[in-house]
């Protein structure tokens, strides 16, 4: 795909207080991939940010992890929000689309036709989004009730099926869209605990099956006769499927050089080292009692600022303020407290 591609192509940026929505508009050009901020954001915020010769999509995550922010996919889009948001919506993305083909089919079929969308600046979304629906003749009560007034600015989105256009531009005001009992739309609350449940052989995970819930930790697995049943987040599957089609879910290294990092942010111990398994796609493997033993608390909150670090510099700030170490194993990080011996 060329999103795919795009996003792993090495760059680098050097950003000295520019305001965030004018960067990220010069970067989604400069690039020529759609990248949508979300409007809970201070898009006029002003950002230090520098990083060299770093695939685009661990750029975009390194930036997001700066601002205390995550980032998803859907379709051709790249997404920059709310963690809340940005962790479920690929998975929403798939119930809907799930739930969007009891609908009769010619409604089916407007929602999920292909085409691409753009309007002006000072754009207001409730207009938006009327307009979309409006165009593909479907109805959508109470919009000005439940998307308050916004003006947005000039955007074009590339083409994806209205249902994702649509769930990009509520999501934005924590909606999400449901269909009815009586088979209309409705505007509700956007889920917070949405998950996938998909089914795989068993038998084509062989022996590697504790391999793939370590890498996959966030999912539940649950074996059924010849069928391994896994509930999780979108990305979860995507990850089970790599590993079922032999793509190794590994480090990227760029060509040039180390890859440095910049992160000025401040957060828990616990999110940062999510947030940074996922940016540098390592597992995190917590000596859990030795941590729990030493009193110390994954929750307590971390101020990290550096520039320019390696991934061992980059793990040394997070860890170093909370008394916790760690230890790199091909793609694992091992954490534990300083006080902790090596086994």
């Amino acid at each position: 795909m060329a999103l795919d591609t795009a996003l792993q192509r090495p760059i680098g940026l050097n950003w000295d207080g520019v305001q965030l929505r004018q960067g990220i508009q010069n970067l989604s050009r400069a690039q020529r991939v759609a990248i949508v901020l979300d409007r809970r954001i201070d898009a006029e915020r002003k950002v230090d940010f520098k990083i060299q010769n770093t695939p685009l999509e661990t750029l975009l995550r390194t930036l997001a992890t700066q601002l205390n922010l995550e980032i998803s996919r859907i379709g051709p889009v790249v997404y920059i929000g709310p963690a809340s948001t940005a962790e479920r919506l690929r998975t929403v993305s798939e119930l809907w689309k799930q739930e969007a083909t009891k609908l009769p089919a010619d409604v089916r079929s407007r929602l999920f036709q292909t085409t691409l969308s753009q309007w002006g600046d000072l754009a207001e979304p409730r207009r938006i989004l009327k307009d979309l629906l409006s165009n593909a003749e479907i109805s959508l009560p109470e919009i000005d009730k439940q998307i308050p007034h916004d003006l947005w600015p000039a955007a074009r989105w590339p083409a994806m099926p209205l249902c994702d256009r649509l769930l990009l531009i509520v999501s934005q005001f924590d909606r999400h869209l449901a269909i009815t009992e009586n088979g209309s739309l409705a505007l509700v609350p956007f889920p917070t605990n949405a998950v996938l449940e998909r089914k795989y052989p068993l038998a084509a995970f062989k022996s590697d099956l504790a391999t793939i819930q370590a890498q996959v930790s966030r999912a539940t697995f649950e074996t059924k006769g010849n069928q391994l049943i896994v509930t999780g987040l979108a990305e979860d599957h995507d990850l089970i499927q790599s590993f079922l089609t032999g793509k190794k879910s590994t480090p990227q290294a760029t060509s040039g050089g180390t890859s440095v990092y910049s992160l000025n942010t401040s957060a828990s111990v616990q999110r940062l080292l999510d947030q940074l398994g996922k940016l540098l796609n390592l597992t995190i493997e917590l000596d859990e009692d030795a941590i729990r033993n030493a009193g110390i608390s994954l929750d307590q909150e971390v101020k990290v600022s550096v520039k320019k670090v390696t991934v061992s510099e980059l793990f040394k700030a997070v860890l170093s303020p909370a008394k916790l170490t760690f230890e790199i194993k091909d793609s694992t990080v091992i954490v534990r407290p300083m006080s902790a011996s090596k086994p």
